[in-house]
């Protein structure tokens, strides 16, 4: 199963409608002309919680609905997210909601495993036990530049300096940088399990934001 991330009134970009009074639409494309992002393709998610963590820097629904579908011809782009050529709606599932929190601890988490600078991994992990200090200097790695945009990235997030999209940016650099298992790491930072976030159902309007850690 993939997952759709679509806004309230079950659109996504393009006022592309998912959802028909009680019927679901399926969609599909001839593929793309004009490159993966481009008109032809259609964008899924393998897994809910990294589609709401990486959506600032993809269709950035904000807070909307997550459709768990079938696809035709999935293939990996990048950041969790699949293009294919068909898409058939199976059901709704609960939104998770995310605090900045969450999405600074996937940023620092993805941003350590692939950055070597002692200042940063320091500053990170103190971070991480509840030890908010300044970061006041981060040079002495060896790292190649996506690494280091990783941990600029991630440091920006903690600053609160645009955090959702800065801690998504993070995490695809960290992937650039050859970073795998964005899954994992995902809910390494959500605090809960797979099971809690296939869940049917709808929370528009409703709480489902406890955090756990």
């Amino acid at each position: 199963m993939y997952y759709k991330l679509v806004d309230t009134d079950y659109k996504s970009f393009g006022s592309c409608c998912w959802k028909n009074g009680p019927l679901y639409v399926t969609h599909m494309e001839s593929g793309g002309v004009d490159g993966e992002c481009g008109p032809g393709w259609l964008h899924v998610y393998a897994d809910p919680i990294l589609g709401v963590m990486m959506d600032p820097i993809h269709a950035n629904v904000g807070t909307g609905r997550i459709l768990e579908v079938e696809c035709l011809d999935a293939t990996y782009l990048n950041g969790g997210k699949y293009i294919c050529r068909a898409v058939t709606p199976v059901r709704e599932i609960k939104w998770p909601l995310l605090d900045m929190e969450h999405r600074i601890r996937m940023a620092l988490y993805c941003s350590m495993a692939v950055c070597s600078c002692v200042d940063y991994l320091s500053w990170a992990e103190s971070y991480l036990e509840g030890n908010k200090l300044t970061l006041r200097r981060s040079g002495g790695g060896e790292e190649g530049e996506e690494a280091i945009n990783s941990r600029v990235y991630a440091w920006k997030a903690a600053l609160y300096e645009d955090t959702a999209r800065c801690a998504a940016l993070a995490v695809l650099s960290a992937e650039r940088a050859g970073l795998m298992g964005l899954t994992d790491y995902a809910y390494r930072a959500w605090g809960r399990s797979r099971s809690d976030a296939i869940v049917e159902g709808s929370n528009i309007g409703g709480a489902f934001n406890q955090r756990t850690k």
